[in-house]
């Protein structure tokens, strides 16, 4: 279980599919921005 994340910034190969699996191990999605092919995710106890 992820105990503490801050910043990290990961460059992938299908924004979406990643998106699924950040959501998988307890990441919400914050914000996307599909013109420039990011996301942001928090993470909460």
């Amino acid at each position: 279980m992820i105990q503490n994340i801050y910043e990290t910034h990961l460059e992938v190969k299908d924004l979406d599919k990643s998106i699924v699996f950040f959501e998988k191990i307890g990441l919400k999605l914050a914000h996307k921005i599909s013109s420039r092919k990011v996301a942001f995710f928090f993470y909460r106890r």
